[in-house]
């Protein structure tokens, strides 16, 4: 477009510039927007960590100490005293034995053998150990698959013969010797559970039970050392997915208090054994493995080395009192900020630990990460470690705790059938052992009812061909368990959860591995907004 000229003679007008500010003043509203999107790109980048709860859970300097929510809380065993509530669940067996006998069809009724400990000689240790829950998780599966085997011609009843095997399994030999001569007189004794502790005496028995060629499904017993032949299964996952996933989760996880409110994975690990024990040994050498930084195995052998020949091993560090251990654990920690305790030996030691730490250790006070196996998770779950605020406790469990939203219906179930009869409070619900025993006797139940289905004998070679098949696969109380092909001697993928202990219980903050069919949960774990992958068994 051309603009017309001015006409001869006409007067034109000055037009000033117009004036730009220097500095654009926007709305109020304009400005806040742009803030606060500035603000939440500084905290995703992590450029505000140095403000108490800004840091980014999407960098490294994510700092916040990952303790859970969903507190599990456990109250001192209530009711009769502990000898009685043991003798209440031997009795529990024994009825429902007379159901088996007085109601069981002879041709569907079967017998497993049951090996256990003798009772703990002292108190902490009745509470913490397996033996009372074990007992009930066995009565518990024999009156549930009662219930069922009227109404269906492939069901099954089950008498469990129980052995005792001395304290600590020291008559396991003993033991297994009179199985084996059972057995040859008895084709539907179809199997041996039990085995509640990986010892070298319960090892040695498991060899000969293998050797007689007698399927043997253990309950929470975990070394890989149990493993003795094909005869042998476990109902829990072994040391070395426990070792794995435990490692994998110290790598990443803020577990390692470095000030009041914050904490870092771990940089370096402490790792407290007793090279005389089968589980505690094996369990701190797979993590060792495991976790690359972790330097020389503390050991410690109780009760002294009379008597006794310590390994001489490159990566091991013997202590000869619980005073030295104390001390060197001390010395690691304060050597290194950002220490992990990987504690593999006995609760009882553990206890011994805590209070000598306490009262003669250079770091009394000092905050103190500790991470342990199921040995520890019984203490914890049945009201110890309570009080001692500078340990920051993590322990694994082999189930999900009762109300969890992951379990599946058998574990649901399971749940509502133990506190119905033990109540909510009661001092065993959450800590494993009753599942455990409960889904051992199942496995060998429902191979038992396979074979009856497929119209085979109900004898020990048919029970071990169904649970050796590769195909094998029950929804248990303490997660899948899947025997497949490559994983015939543990189920593929068990479930494992760690939980964190603190003043209000303990609370799951990993949980990895197969809780059922279908179930999605179980694959990562997550810190923050960040998610982690769960070791797959290989």
């Amino acid at each position: 477009m051309r603009l017309a000229r001015p006409e001869p003679g006409s007067r034109g007008v000055t037009v000033p510039p117009v004036w730009t500010p220097w500095v654009r003043l926007r709305p109020g509203r304009e400005l806040a927007l742009e803030a606060g999107a500035l603000a939440v790109t500084l905290w995703l980048t992590g450029q505000l960590a140095f403000v108490p709860y800004l840091d980014s859970p999407f960098t490294d300097t994510y700092t916040r100490c990952l303790t859970g929510t969903d507190y599990v809380r456990q109250s001192e065993a209530a009711g009769p005293a502990l000898p009685a509530q043991y003798a209440d669940a031997l009795e529990m067996i024994a009825e429902q034995n007379r159901v088996a006998r007085t109601e069981g069809e002879p041709e569907r009724t079967v017998t497993i053998a049951h090996v256990r400990a003798s009772m703990a000689p002292n108190a902490a240790e009745r509470r913490s150990g397996a033996a009372i829950p074990e007992l009930r998780g066995l009565a518990l599966a024999q009156q549930a698959l009662h219930g069922l085997a009227p109404a269906n011609d492939n069901g099954i009843w089950v008498r469990i013969k129980t052995y005792d095997a001395g304290v600590q399994f020291k008559n396991a030999r003993k033991v297994a010797t009179e199985i084996i001569r059972e057995a040859e007189k008895d084709q539907h004794l179809i199997g041996v559970t039990g085995f509640t502790e990986s010892r070298t005496e319960t090892v040695e028995a498991l060899r000969m039970l293998n050797s007689a060629r007698i399927p043997i499904v253990s309950s929470t017993a975990t070394a890989k050392a149990m493993e003795v032949g094909r005869y042998y299964h476990g109902a829990a996952p072994n040391n070395k997915r426990e070792a794995r996933v435990v490692a994998e989760f110290a790598k990443r996880a803020n577990t390692v208090r470095t000030g009041e409110d914050s904490c870092a994975p771990a940089e370096s690990v402490a790792v407290v054994t007793d090279p005389t024990d089968v589980y505690s040994d094996e369990l701190g050498k797979e993590f060792a493995k495991d976790f690359r930084s972790a330097e020389s195995r503390i050991g410690y052998i109780p009760g002294g080395n009379s008597g006794v020949v310590v390994p001489n091993e490159p990566d091991l560090d013997m202590k000869f009192s619980m005073s030295e251990v104390a001390e060197a654990v001390c010395s690691r920690v304060a050597g290194k900020k950002k220490t992990l305790v990987y504690w593999t030996s006995r609760v009882r030691e553990f206890d011994n630990f805590l209070e000598t730490y306490q009262s003669l250790s250079k770091c009394a006070n000092k905050d103190l990460t500790v991470m342990g196996g199921n040995e520890l998770t019984n203490a914890a779950l049945s009201g110890g470690f309570v009080g001692k605020s500078w340990l920051h406790l993590y322990h694994t469990a082999h189930m999900l705790p009762a109300g969890h939203p992951d379990r599946s219906a058998t574990a649901k179930a399971f749940n509502d059938a133990y506190t119905e009869k033990f109540t909510e409070s009661d001092l065993w619900l959450n800590d494993g052992h009753a599942a455990l025993a409960h889904d051992a006797v199942q496995v060998l139940a429902q191979a038992t009812s396979q074979a009856n289905a497929a119209g085979v004998e109900l004898t020990r070679p048919n029970v071990q061909q169904i649970v050796n098949s590769g195909s094998f696969d029950l929804e248990g109380a303490s997660g899948r368990l899947r025997f497949a092909a490559g994983s015939l001697q543990r189920p593929l993928n068990k479930l494992l959860t760690v939980l964190h202990h603190g003043e209000d219980g303990s609370a799951p903050v990993l949980m990895c591995g197969d809780s059922g069919k279908n179930i999605d949960a179980g694959k990562e774990w997550q810190q923050g907004g960040t998610s982690y992958d769960c070791p797959q068994d290989e």
